[in-house]
């Protein structure tokens, strides 16, 4: 269960992207700003390059106190008809996280 906090983020996270595509932002750059914790997060369902980018991004900009992790979101059901793409997502994540350091 999410605490007030973290359910807020969830919930604006929508509208800042929005707002911020129209100013040229990032919504890891407004809610840095605002000093939200926050836990960015990536997938490989439209572009495999989308998670190897995200976490050097987010290093960047993000304070690591308030970078929680990162999640990957495959977008795939967790069938055996998956498992190659599913476990291909776990490696672009420890790929990562190993050239990001």
């Amino acid at each position: 269960m999410l605490d007030g906090k973290k359910r807020t983020i969830a919930a604006l996270s929508a509208i800042l992207a929005v707002a911020a595509r129209g100013y040229g932002a990032t919504t890891s750059g407004i809610t840095e700003k605002a000093g939200y914790d926050q836990l960015p997060c990536g997938s490989i369902w439209a572009d495999e390059k989308n998670f190897g980018a995200l976490v050097p991004f987010c290093r960047k900009r993000i304070g690591r106190e308030r970078l929680e992790g990162f999640l990957m979101a495959p977008w795939l059901a967790t069938l055996e008809a998956n498992r190659v793409k599913l476990m291909k997502a776990v490696d672009i994540a420890a790929a990562a996280f190993t050239t990001a350091e």
